[in-house]
Order: structure tokens, then C-alpha cells, then sequence
């Protein structure tokens, strides 16, 4: 059976969206501390309760319950500095697959890389 992310993915998304524990306390009827308690993993919602979360945060209950959300910086700095470096991860990871796959021609077919582009 899996184990519910329950508590963490309501705190992510609660900050992701940048929603108050009042805030979303009062737009699914239920109590601040009942949030609270949620996030801490000391209670867990009813089924209503699960289903009105899920709405206000357009996720479906499964994720919500089992999935691994992941925060998302706030700050447009911060989320282009993110960007930037999963794109030079990517190029580099690209850059090393082609030296793969020119290597291996080369040793199959006895030409470099300056060879095939040439040809």
C-alpha cells in the first residue's frame, strides 16, 4: 500500500498558490487549526473534506494523497536561475550523447566527427 503525502503536498500547495491557512480554512468550511493539524500529519480530512482540497487546488485526490509535489520558487529570480540551470544540465547531457554517437561511428566506421559533417 502507499504511504500518503497527504500533510507535505497540502503545505506545498497551500504555498505554491500562496494561500493562507485562513484562507483555505475558509473556503472548504473547515477550521485553521484543522489545517494545521492536517499539515502536521496529526489528523487526516474525511472524504468531503479531501475532495473540496483537491478542488480548491485543481490536483486530483490521488495526487494530493500519494503524490510527490514539489515546490516551485515564488520569486521569478529564483525560478529562471532553476531554469537556466536544468537547460545547461540538458545541453551538457545532449553534448555528451552526441560525442557518444560520434565516437561510435568513428569506431565503426573509421570517421571523426569533422569526417561526417563534411561528408
Amino acid at each position: 500500500m502507499k504511504k500518503s503525502n497527504f500533510a507535505s503536498n497540502l503545505t506545498k500547495l497551500r504555498e505554491m498558490h500562496g494561500v493562507t491557512m485562513d484562507e483555505l480554512s475558509s473556503h472548504i468550511n473547515v477550521s485553521k487549526q484543522s489545517i494545521s493539524k492536517y499539515e502536521k500529519g496529526l489528523i487526516e480530512p474525511s472524504y468531503h473534506t479531501l475532495v473540496e482540497i483537491s478542488r480548491a487546488f485543481n490536483c486530483s485526490m490521488d495526487e494530493l494523497t500519494f503524490g510527490n509535489i514539489t515546490s516551485v520558487p515564488k520569486n521569478p529570480i529564483e525560478l529562471k536561475v532553476l531554469i537556466d540551470r536544468q537547460f545547461n544540465d540538458i545541453n551538457q547531457k545532449l553534448d555528451e550523447a552526441k560525442r557518444e554517437i560520434f565516437n561510435s561511428i568513428d569506431e565503426y566506421f573509421g570517421y571523426t566527427q569533422d569526417d561526417f559533417l563534411k561528408k
